[in-house]
């Protein structure tokens, strides 16, 4: 990330450097997630100098549950 945000800094464009952070919420192979370690590294992204982070969920387990009928 430093890397890319440091040749966008040496750009004459100045293009938009976005992360983004999958599966933010949870794995479906390596399970929950730790919301600490995603805030950690949303931070480093940031101190890096990304202009934007994504936290993504993924695999889709922040909607509602649904309940079998």
């Amino acid at each position: 990330m430093k890397r890319m945000c440091d040749l966008r800094d040496a750009s004459a464009h100045k293009p938009i450097v976005n992360a983004a952070i999958s599966m933010a919420l949870g794995c479906s192979i390596a399970g929950a997630v730790d919301p600490k370690e995603v805030v950690r590294l949303v931070e480093k992204c940031l101190e890096a100098g990304a202009d934007v982070v994504a936290i993504a969920d993924t695999v889709g387990y922040a909607g509602r549950r649904r309940s079998a009928i």
